[in-house]
């Protein structure tokens, strides 16, 4: 399906399957790729630990993205001195992203979750994985 959709807006792409291994040690290390999918997260679920990760001199910067401005507003962001002002500085790096297409994002997971009303504890992370150990029966 995305080989179709590139190449109706006259882009010519392969798909070529790759094992974790090899992805991690020719695109992600290696920095060998054109384009790739794959997802995209943090270590710790913070705004800083994801943005952090476009800054121009960041090891985890796979994509290679380097912009003077948004290195200078992530500085002035680590440093802010309230929350208000680093949301703000947060909110305009991710404009950044955007507007320089950093990344393209083409999936969204699947967020739904159902659960029994006589079940407790239940936290929702914003991933793949749920922590299943802090459920109760009320």
């Amino acid at each position: 399906m995305v080989v179709e959709q590139l190449r109706a807006i006259g882009v010519s792409a392969t798909i070529r399957l790759v094992e974790w291994s090899t992805w991690l040690e020719d695109t992600y290390r290696g920095r060998n790729f054109q384009a790739t999918v794959v997802g995209i997260d943090a270590s710790s679920m913070t705004a800083r630990a994801m943005l952090e990760r476009f800054t121009s001199t960041n090891g985890s910067n796979f994509t290679n993205f380097s912009d003077p401005q948004y290195d200078e507003v992530f500085a002035a962001a680590v440093s802010a001195s309230s929350d208000e002002e680093q949301i703000l500085l947060y909110k305009e790096l991710e404009y950044i992203l955007a507007q320089r297409a950093a990344n393209l994002y083409i999936q969204d997971l699947c967020d739904i979750v159902a659960i029994n009303v006589n079940i407790g504890g239940f936290e929702f992370y914003p991933l793949f994985v749920e922590d299943l150990a802090r459920l109760y029966y009320k």
